[in-house]
Order: structure tokens, then C-alpha cells, then sequence
């Protein structure tokens, strides 16, 4: 019995790693979050699917040319372009969703240490708390994590079920003709999904918004103060490396500003601001970097929300906080001082000193936009309500399962 017992041992082993093989040799070469490169398949390059995720950012920084390097959440992915000619050098977008202060840090203190990256443009979420936001989960599977075993990781690309998941929907994509809106540079063009700019996507991003806001601090991830001076401290050690680094606050909806004047978060926003700039800012100085504040209340802020119904999509905002690429196009062209008409209110270049006189410009702006557009503010009331867009995917605009 010992010896069939054994024979039987063998071909199971056998057939095992002889499956094993095939998965590993599929996931190698369809290769969904193009980290080997090995072989080119020209055919899928529209349909890959992962090249938002933590894995595939980290690899583009690996693969690419990088020597300019898009930094912020999915607002700066979806807004600012690496294509855009300004830039005058390869860059890449490696803005991530979800991205609060403790994983930039980690994703920072990886990028300054490649030698090809010459500059850094660093969208900031000043809106939002810097310390709320923890690491996302995919970031440890990632090449962003210094303590990755290079053992996991790759069983994990080359066996793992979610790599294996992750082929299986490139075939199927591929097969359905369903285009990614992901490019290989790490642009996110939510267009490419026919993902409208419309009223209920607004209000998508209004509740959203609403939720959080509402919702108890998440836990943190250290003291805000503290996230913001280290913040500093990377910025200060990239410029020492010879980096160029800008930072940027990108525009968004009149309406998303009443939506934390509303919820009293507003002085949190300038509290954060103030404390930034300090921690940027040495003892009589000038701000060590170019700091850009695109926040206003006129302009493309004060857009209209097409009306219920309305077959009309909005010109320069896919919802409340995300801007078109169209609008992210003049913001790259006033921080680069490029010649092109600008349809966007003028970027303020801060300093320390500037804070008191920009929240008072902004306090004057927000009074003539409530006596021109009061009436749209009925939005945050009609976001506040179960509106059921909550299981909304933004980038698709398709209903989550």
C-alpha cells in the first residue's frame, strides 16, 4: 500500500506545481499591475485595469521616467496631467486615492531616494484633516513599504488571488471592448468610462463628503502638528538632494467650501494651512517652496449644477471636489508660468505673512457668491438626505456590486 500511497503523493505534487506553473506563467505575462515588462502585449494596454492602485503606482515610479513626480489624492490624479507639455520633462502622476498625510510621507520618503526624479509637485488636501487618514492596505503590498519581502511580494503577483483576479478581469475587459481610464503614467481619465458630469455625480461627491464629515475621526495616525513638520523635514531633504519641489492647493466647488463652512470645519482647513506654512516657513523667512492656493469662490467655483434631469454636463468639474483635466491643464500652466489663456481664477503664491489677507479675500469672494447663488446651496441640504448614491464608484460611474 506504501508504494501506490506514494505514487499517488507524487502525481498530486506533481499536477500541483505543474498548475502552479501555468498561473504563475499567466499572471507573468499578463502582468496586470505591470511590474515585470517582460513581454509586450500591445493588445491589452487599454484595458488594464490595477494602474491606480498602490502596486502599479509604485512600479510606474520603478519602470518610468520619472523626473517629474505628481504627488496628492485622486483629486491631483484626475486633474493633473503628466502629459501636459508644461512640465518639459517626463513626469509621472503618482497621486493615490485616499492618500492623507501618513502614507504621502511614506510614498515621499520613497520617491526623493530615485535618482532620476528632478522635481516633486505636491497637490495638498488641505480640506481635509492631515492625521485621519491611515495607510491604505494596499500600500504594504506595495514597493512604496520599505518592509516588503521581495519573496511576498512576488508570490503574491505571481500566485496571489488577487493578482490572479486582477488577469482574469484584464481578459474579460479585453474581450468586452471596456477601455480602462488609467494610463500607464498614472492618469486617471474618468471621461474614458463615460463617466458624466452631472447632477446626481455632484451630489455623489457632496454625500460623500457630507458622510465623512459627520462621521467620528477615523484613528489617527499621530499628531497633525507632528505629520505636517515631518512633511516639512522630507521636503527640506528633497530640496538638499537637488529636487525641486512646488506644492499646490487645487481648486474645487464653491459649494464644497459652504459644505465645511456649513459643518463648522472650515477653521479646521486654516488651522491646518497655518500650521503647514509654519512648519515651511524659517523664523523671519520666505516659505522654503512655492506654495499655490487655487481655492476661490469665483470663476469655475461658482459653476452651475445642471438643473434635474438636464441632458447638460458641467465644463470644468466632475463633482464638488474633483476638477477636469481641462482646469488642471491652467493650473499646470500658472505654476509653470506658461502662455495660454486661463480661464481659472489666479493662483496666490503664500507666505506666512499672506494668510490673514487671503482668508479675508476669500470671506469677501464667499459673500458675493451667496448673494448670487444662495439659491444652489439647497444642494448640501438635498446631499444631506438618503440620497443613495453612496455605493457609487467615482472613476467608472457605475453602481458598485
Amino acid at each position: 500500500m506504501a508504494g501506490p500511497a506514494r505514487r499517488h503523493a507524487r502525481v498530486f505534487i506533481a499536477v500541483l506545481v505543474a498548475l502552479l506553473a501555468v498561473l504563475g506563467a499567466c499572471n507573468f505575462l499578463l502582468d496586470p499591475f505591470l511590474a515585470y515588462r517582460v513581454v509586450a502585449i500591445d493588445a491589452l494596454r487599454p484595458y488594464r485595469d490595477k494602474l491606480h492602485s498602490r502596486i502599479a503606482k509604485a512600479e510606474i515610479l520603478g519602470h518610468e521616467d520619472c523626473q517629474v513626480v505628481i504627488l496628492g489624492t485622486s483629486r491631483a490624479q484626475i486633474a493633473l496631467d503628466p502629459d501636459h507639455p508644461a512640465w518639459g520633462a517626463p513626469a509621472c502622476n503618482l497621486a493615490l486615492t485616499g492618500m492623507g498625510v501618513p502614507e504621502l510621507l511614506g510614498v515621499l520618503e520613497r520617491v526623493i531616494r530615485e535618482p532620476e526624479v528632478r522635481e516633486l509637485v505636491i497637490a495638498l488636501d488641505i480640506h481635509s484633516s492631515a492625521g485621519d487618514a491611515a495607510l491604505h492596505e494596499d500600500f504594504a503590498r506595495s514597493r512604496f513599504d520599505d518592509r516588503l519581502q521581495l519573496v511576498e511580494y512576488h508570490g503574491g503577483l505571481l500566485f496571489g488571488e488577487d493578482a490572479t483576479r486582477a488577469s482574469l478581469g484584464l481578459v474579460s475587459d479585453f474581450f468586452r471592448g471596456r477601455v480602462s481610464p488609467y494610463s500607464e503614467r498614472g492618469f486617471t481619465n474618468p471621461a474614458l468610462r463615460g463617466r458624466p458630469a452631472d447632477r446626481e455625480s455632484f451630489l455623489w461627491a457632496l454625500e460623500r463628503t457630507i458622510g465623512a464629515l459627520r462621521a467620528p475621526l477615523r484613528e489617527r495616525s499621530g499628531d497633525e502638528t507632528a505629520l505636517l513638520s515631518r512633511l516639512a523635514a522630507d521636503i527640506r531633504t528633497a530640496q538638499a538632494r537637488g529636487i525641486a519641489v512646488t506644492l499646490v492647493i487645487l481648486p474645487v466647488h464653491a459649494i464644497f467650501l459652504e459644505t465645511l463652512q456649513r459643518f463648522g470645519k472650515w477653521p479646521n482647513r486654516e488651522r491646518a494651512r497655518e500650521t503647514f506654512m509654519r512648519s515651511l516657513t524659517p523664523e523671519g523667512g520666505e516659505p522654503l517652496v512655492p506654495v499655490w492656493d487655487f481655492t476661490s469662490y469665483l470663476g469655475p467655483a461658482a459653476e452651475g449644477v445642471p438643473a434635474a434631469g438636464a441632458a447638460r454636463e458641467m465644463r470644468w468639474h466632475w463633482d464638488a471636489v474633483h476638477v477636469k483635466r481641462e482646469l488642471g491643464d491652467e493650473v499646470i500652466a500658472q505654476i509653470r508660468s506658461a502662455a495660454m489663456p486661463s480661464h481659472l481664477s489666479p493662483g496666490v503664491r503664500l507666505t506666512l505673512d499672506s494668510l490673514g489677507a487671503e482668508s479675508e479675500r476669500l470671506h469677501q469672494e464667499r459673500e458675493d457668491y451667496l448673494r448670487a447663488h444662495g439659491a444652489e446651496l439647497a444642494l448640501i441640504d438635498e446631499a444631506s438626505g438618503d440620497g443613495g448614491l453612496l455605493d457609487k464608484d467615482f472613476a467608472t460611474g457605475e453602481k458598485q456590486p
